[in-house]
């Protein structure tokens, strides 16, 4: 019952990238797309890809640091390789790329693998935390410019629907509340048995892995260099968005600001669990796009090139780096063998 349930999850997740994929790309015409990705500046985009690249190292670097206070030091170019790794294995199944690079590194430096998950939790809730500041930070400086768009976008849906429109959003509301009261009063008179169920149980232990995660990272001996590491993988992710500007002619007069916005958009594309942020990032840097006059026409050429070539190199890396991973679980496990002749 339970493989069933995860292949019918599996199916939704991927529907719903599909879905999203076609809603952006339905009206545009074919010979615009095939023009507008023909005569992309790629030497900006293969830029882009470079300073990823470094982006992803410093990642593997940033992961050596959680590592160390488990009591062994490994090799930044290894937990590089298993990063790599696990990005390709998200491209297949949304959250396994977590799972496969601990397996990866478990299987090259021998550290135990529930350890590594744990140091994985660590730093995917301090990425969380700096991508909610980034968003924070970036919605307040182009405020005016984001509520503008969504008044504008919420009169068109007016003027589009009419009372549909209205009517619905009331509807939502009016039961989001409903809602919101029974499960208030059903948390106050059965608080002791709420405690005891799985999803309560669930939520507990990750916010105590979430404290845990932080004193970690304040115990660091190299806490700067960690910090350090995530405002360099922060920052590739930034170059990566605003460098794809200057390949696109509709997008290349876009100032930084404008690529912050898409950044910020577009990684709630990838935080959704479809594969690979396959029709999530599609649709949410053609709309981040639009609060800056892009057409949505323009917008989803600009997130083709920028999503394509990303996916690119994370499947020629990946593959790289899958079979270096097992060439040196190989010689691993070769030496293991001949120390346990002697």
């Amino acid at each position: 019952m339970k493989k069933l349930l995860d292949v019918l999850k599996y199916i939704f997740v991927l529907a719903i990238g599909v879905l999203l994929l076609w809603l952006v790309y339905r009206n545009i015409d074919k010979e615009n797309l095939i023009k507008g990705l023909k005569n992309a500046n790629y030497y900006w985009v293969a830029l882009a890809l470079l300073i990823a690249l470094g982006g992803h190292l410093s990642r593997g670097r940033r992961w050596a640091l959680l590592i160390e206070p488990l009591g062994t030091k490994v090799s930044t170019w290894r937990t590089f390789l298993a990063v790599m790794f696990g990005y390709m294995a998200n491209l297949a199944i949304p959250r396994m790329g977590e799972i496969s690079r601990c397996v990866a590194l478990n299987r090259t430096d021998k550290i135990p693998l529930n350890k590594l998950i744990g140091t994985v939790i660590v730093e995917r809730g301090f990425d969380f935390i700096s991508l909610v500041l980034i968003t924070v930070i970036s919605f307040a400086i182009e405020f005016k410019l984001i509520k503008v768009y969504l008044f504008q976008s919420i009169n068109y849906l007016n003027d589009r629907y009419g009372s549909l429109f209205s009517m619905s959003t009331l509807i939502i509301v009016v039961l989001a509340i409903i809602i919101s009261m029974i499960i208030l009063v059903l948390i106050k008179n059965s608080e002791r048995d709420f405690k005891k169920r799985p999803l309560y149980i669930k939520l507990r232990e990750i916010v105590s892995g979430f404290w845990t995660g932080i004193k970690t990272i304040i115990n660091l001996e190299r806490k700067w260099e960690f910090v350090f590491h995530t405002l360099l993988i922060w920052s590739s992710y930034f170059l990566m968005t605003y460098l794809i500007f200057f390949a696109f002619q509709p997008t290349e007069n876009l100032g930084p600001l404008a690529g912050l916005i898409v950044l910020t958009i577009g990684s709630l594309g990838f935080i959704l669990p479809v594969q690979g942020g396959v029709g999530t990032y599609h649709y949410a840097a053609q709309k981040a796009l639009e609060i800056y006059g892009i057409s949505p026409e323009d917008g989803a050429i600009y997130a083709l090139i920028a999503h394509s070539s990303q996916t690119l190199i994370l499947i020629i890396v990946g593959a790289l780096a899958f079979f270096i991973l097992a060439s040196i679980q190989k010689s691993v496990r070769n030496e293991s063998l001949q120390k346990n002749k002697g």
